[in-house]
């Protein structure tokens, strides 16, 4: 009996050394598979990334001449926009004056005659300054027609400078100089903020 029980045993024994060893040649094996599946993911997506690197690259150099046509387009454009601007500047300007000047034919009184007319800014931060001169045989049509400069929408601050009295022909009439600012002509300059320092002083 001892005997048989012993043989028993060993018989045990040797099955689960076997099945120990089966366990671990497929553990082994499933490793080694698993191991061949990754090897195979990772060069795949190595691959995959190489390739779109590439595709990537040749986009770049195919959009290189498109960009650069632009580069020369942004240049051209900086260089331009100094006109661009001055030719802004001169087209608002004509249309203030062409609206001064016909607010002027329709509302000089008849009783009295422009002379002359002259503008000047030599300061830029100030409006272009308009200088009215005519000859009236009377005072009154001069402070109708200071009035009537009053409405025209492009000028402001009408000024009497000279009124005195000169021989026009045989008669005395009247010689007047009127001045007035030309609304929106001065350069605006950006107002400045003072930032107070942070903290206070100990």
């Amino acid at each position: 009996m001892p005997l048989i029980n012993l043989i028993e045993e060993q018989r045990q024994i040797n099955q689960r050394a076997e099945r120990g060893t089966r366990i671990a040649f497929w553990a082994f094996l499933g490793s080694a598979a698993l191991g061949l599946i990754g090897s195979g993911s990772m060069l795949f997506l190595s691959e995959s990334m190489d390739s779109e690197i590439a595709r990537l690259q040749a986009k770049v150099q195919k959009l290189k001449p498109l960009r650069q046509k632009i580069d020369e387009h942004g240049a051209a454009l900086s260089e331009l926009y100094p006109r661009l601007t001055t030719l802004e500047d001169a087209h608002l300007m004509t249309d203030r004056w062409t609206r001064v000047l016909s607010h002027l034919s329709k509302n000089t009184p008849s009783e009295m005659w422009l002379t002359g007319l002259r503008s000047s800014g030599s300061d830029q931060s100030k409006p272009v300054q308009a200088t009215f001169q005519g000859l009236s045989n009377r005072l009154e049509p001069v402070g109708e027609f200071i009035l009537r400069l009053q409405g025209c929408e492009d000028l402001e601050t009408v000024t009497l400078k000279v009124a005195q009295e000169k021989m026009i022909g045989q008669a005395k009439g009247i010689e007047f100089e009127v001045t007035a600012n030309v609304q929106g002509t001065e350069l605006v300059q950006p107002k400045k903020t003072d930032k107070k320092p942070e903290g206070g002083s100990a």
